[in-house]
This record gives C-alpha cells, structure tokens and sequence, in this order.
C-alpha cells in the first residue's frame, strides 16, 4: 500500500527519499544510509545531532530540498527490523528528529511527509513529537492486518 501513496505523492511533486531499514544492523549504519539517500556532507561520526542539524538543514532549503517540489518525504519500508535491532527508544529518536524538522519546515511553507513500512502488523510506536502514530486508514483495523 505504500507504494501507491509514494507513486501518487511523486507525480503530485514531491522529491521522494526511500531508505530499508533491513539493512540497518546498528544506529551507524542507519546514519550512513540516510547520509547518503540525502547527500548529507560526510560526518567523520554520524550521530543523532549531526542528523538533527542535516534535517534541519533539509527543512530550511538549505540541503538536499527544492523549493519547487511540493515538498520532502522520507519513505523507510521495513522499519520494524530498525525497531527490532536498535530498540524503540532509538528508532523513536529519528522519528521525533524528523518531526522536529517538518514542524520548522511549516515555517518557510516547507512539507516535509515521513512514511513508514513495517512487515509486522503488531508494530506500535509512540506519539512522535507529542503526536499520535496511526495505520493508514485502510490497514487501520486489526482484522484487516491480520485477515485469518
């Protein structure tokens, strides 16, 4: 499902950033991805702040964003395998860094969208930047995540 809503949100203008989260073993390797999907300047230790500082970056038009798309979106598919290997508290972190990020983007009329795939039905994560998590409207209820 979620590929149609990155198909629809890329012919309706927006730069699309796509990461798997299957590969990210440890936090490092999760920073080196999106430094490079972003084109991030390299970090000689990628850390939460240096992401915190990029994205902020990305928000103001002053890395990787045109200010002629209709906006930034972020796709991680697989994000429970992150959540597996790093904990939620961690996987937390970049979700909150980047909600961070999309709310000073509000500011210059910057959207900046994160979506989320995850292989297991059961994920819950917390509200992010004082803001709920949900399912997508058509995988909202569990019966329908787990059709036995």
């Amino acid at each position: 499902m979620i590929n149609q809503t990155v198909e629809w949100l890329r012919s309706h203008g927006y730069r699309i950033f796509s990461f798997d989260a299957a590969g990210w073993d440890t936090e490092t390797d999760m920073h080196k991805d999106l430094a490079q999907g972003f084109g991030f300047p390299d970090q000689p230790y990628p850390n939460y702040d240096g992401l915190n500082d990029h994205l902020t970056d990305v928000a103001l038009y002053q890395l990787c964003a045109d200010a002629t798309s209709a906006g930034t979106v972020m796709v991680i598919s697989r994000f429970n395998v992150f959540v597996a290997q790093c904990g939620v508290f961690r996987s937390h972190i970049l979700l909150d860094i980047f909600a961070n990020a999309a709310r000073m983007a509000m500011l210059v009329g910057h959207r900046m969208l994160c979506l989320l795939q995850s292989d297991d039905p059961d994920l819950a994560i917390g509200p992010v930047g004082a803001s709920p998590v949900r399912w997508n409207v058509k995988e909202s209820l569990l019966s329908v995540r787990h059709p036995e």
